[in-house]
């Protein structure tokens, strides 16, 4: 067995996993049966993203991203994305004909699914862990490991129109929009609130504790768990002070939740 890197609630009610030894499952939610299992890339998988029409798509550690419809009784390959020259760490569906990509190799590459060609190629000064569509507003924001957010308008061309310092997103499952416009990130030992509306750092928690934030979730309006390594921690959001802490036998990295 291989460790679990990213995984996946689909819109059919199945869960779906990538993995270090390439390979993506497709689970059962009852039960979690394992129904299919595919080696879908030379490397690991690391991220795992679904298209309005219900197609998976998955990054990897090869450089490449693909595009699989699926089924209940198997996985069909559509499409392989090539261009980029390190791994591929996020990836996000938008519309019907594009996804956007993030690597490594400090770039985000914009895809249109029909001629599986990069229409456009945006540099950045640090390797990009995460991107993100934001739910009321056009825009994505890169995150990338100089700790900066960029916040990028899908509707002019995917212009940068915000660079925000400070920001340390560690990976792409590494933050959690709210529904009260704003945007928690979680990084090495510390985790940062955005404004969604100005685009600011309103607040800032800095704990040795908390190591690596692999994931993040709100289990009430004002308490947000965070898992870290094996453990997990409890923050309340008004106050900023840590209720809560749990350590669980994962032995790894939460890397979702």
């Amino acid at each position: 067995q291989s460790l679990i890197t990213c995984l996946l609630y689909l819109k059919d009610k199945r869960i779906a996993t990538g993995s270090q030894d390439a390979t993506i499952k497709l689970y059962e939610t009852h039960g979690f049966k394992c129904q299919l299992q595919i080696p879908a890339h030379l490397s690991g998988v690391t991220h795992l993203a679904e298209t309005e029409k219900g197609y998976l798509v998955s990054c990897s550690c090869d450089c490449t991203l693909k595009l699989w419809e699926i089924n209940f009784k198997c996985f069909r390959n559509i499409a392989v994305f090539c261009g980029h020259l390190r791994w591929v760490t996020s990836s996000v569906p938008l519309g019907l004909t594009t996804i956007v990509s993030g690597s490594e190799d400090q770039t985000v590459m914009i895809w249109d699914t029909p001629s599986h060609k990069a229409l456009k190629t945006i540099e950045f000064d640090g390797m990009v862990s995460g991107l993100h569509k934001l739910k009321n507003y056009n825009r994505l924001v890169a995150f990338t490991n100089d700790k900066v957010a960029s916040f990028m308008d899908i509707e002019d061309d995917y212009k940068v129109i915000k660079k925000l310092p400070g920001v340390h997103c560690y990976l792409n499952n590494s933050f959690l929009e709210t529904e009260d416009d704003k945007l928690i990130v979680g990084g090495v030992q510390m985790f940062n609130i955005i404004d969604l509306k100005t685009m600011e750092i309103i607040r800032s928690v800095e704990e040795k504790k908390l190591s690596y934030i692999g994931s993040l979730a709100l289990i009430n309006q004002n308490t947000l768990v965070l898992g870290c390594l094996s453990n997990f921690y409890q923050f309340n959001l008004d106050t900023l002070k840590c209720n809560g802490h749990k350590i669980e036998e994962h032995l790894t990295l939460v890397t979702s939740m």
